[in-house]
């Protein structure tokens, strides 16, 4: 069975920790009917600004909940990753982007 856009909408609202379509769109404010018929496929196709709602509260990137493209997770920008590091003292960096490196390859399972 192909993945939906609604089975990739539960499982970022469930990789966020929230337990239910109910309690998502309680906390963010939404149509708690909407977001339940966009999560369940009662509507196929979430709409563009639905979607970018939806992937800015759950930290994934629209492309993905809506397509399957690329990475759930929006990518650090390299200048961000850069001024990250240079805030670490020199002596940790390895230790540092080792555990960064941890993280990422968590995200991606």
């Amino acid at each position: 069975m192909t993945e939906t856009p609604g089975d990739r909408l539960k499982q970022a609202r469930e990789k966020a920790g929230i337990p239910s379509a109910r309690a998502a769109a309680l906390k963010h404010g939404w149509p708690v009917s909407t977001y339940a018929s966009h999560e369940n496929g009662q509507t196929p196709e979430i709409p563009h600004a639905a979607a970018r709602k939806y992937a800015k509260a759950f930290k994934v990137t629209a492309a993905w909940l809506t397509h399957a493209e690329g990475d759930m997770h929006p990518a650090i920008a390299k200048d961000r990753l850069e001024k990250l590091l240079k805030s670490i003292p020199p002596d940790i960096q390895p230790e540092a982007i080792q555990y960064l490196e941890f993280l990422a390859s968590r995200r991606k399972k």
